[in-house]
C-alpha cells in the first residue's frame, strides 16, 4: 500500500500555472474522507499504482451502506477538488 502512495506522490509534483491545492496530493491517505468543493464527501477506498484515487462519495446524510457510490479520480484532480478532511459521518448540519 505505501508503495502506491509513493508512486502515486511521485506522478503529483507541482507544475507552473496551476492553481495551488486545498489538501496536498501526497497527503491523501486510505480510509479517510474529504469534503468536495461540490459539498459531498468522499471516502478513499485505494490509491491505485497509476496516479488515481479509487473513492466512494455521498451527498446526503450517512443513513446505510447504500448511500456511499464508486468513483475513480486522478490523484491530482481528486486534491485539487477536496476542500479538507472531514469525519467520514460529516454533516453539513453538525460542520460549525
Amino acid at each position: 500500500m505505501r508503495v502506491a502512495s509513493l508512486q502515486a506522490q511521485r506522478r503529483c509534483r507541482a507544475r507552473p500555472g496551476v492553481r495551488s491545492m486545498t489538501v496536498p496530493p501526497e497527503s491523501i491517505q486510505v480510509g479517510k474522507c474529504y469534503l468536495s468543493n461540490n459539498g459531498m464527501v468522499r471516502r478513499v477506498v485505494r490509491l491505485m499504482p497509476d496516479g488515481r484515487v479509487q473513492y466512494e462519495t455521498r451527498s446526503g446524510p450517512l443513513r446505510n451502506a447504500k448511500t456511499w457510490k464508486p468513483g475513480m479520480l486522478q490523484i491530482r484532480d481528486f486534491a485539487s477538488s477536496a476542500q479538507r478532511e472531514v469525519p467520514c459521518n460529516w454533516a453539513p448540519e453538525g460542520d460549525g
